[in-house]
């Protein structure tokens, strides 16, 4: 039964070429064609995702640890999506850590408040 064949675009290194050409001739999975490659566009999402990739790198290189190791859960798709998910958290954390700052310092005028004392004004 004949199926019909889906069309992919697979980019690589120029040394690899040949290497590579003879492992999907000898699987028989594939017919080449050449291609002009000022005719190929690049899809939108994978524009998007280099995009998010390199985002993600420059921020995970500008992360400072005490051990200076990050370790990457997952797969290079979902460390890249976790790491854009958490960047987007922190100003909104930061604002938290602030308002939290502010109300702390209003408290501290009360000084220490025990059960004791709550019990001496009842």
């Amino acid at each position: 039964m004949i199926t019909p064949m889906k069309k992919m675009l697979l980019a690589g290194r120029d040394r690899d070429k040949e290497k590579v050409l003879k492992t999907l001739r000898t699987a028989g999975i594939i017919h080449i064609e050449p291609i002009d490659a000022a005719s190929v566009s690049v899809p939108k999402k994978l524009s998007s995702d280099i995009a998010n990739c390199k985002r993600a790198i420059n921020i995970v290189a500008n992360i400072k640890t005490k051990d200076g190791i990050i370790a990457a859960p997952g797969t290079p798709h979902r460390v890249v999506e976790e790491i854009i998910e958490h960047h987007k958290k922190i100003p909104e954390l930061e604002s938290n850590i602030l308002s939290l700052s502010r109300k702390l310092e209003e408290m501290i005028l009360w000084g220490e408040l025990g059960l004791e004392n709550i019990a001496t004004l009842e």
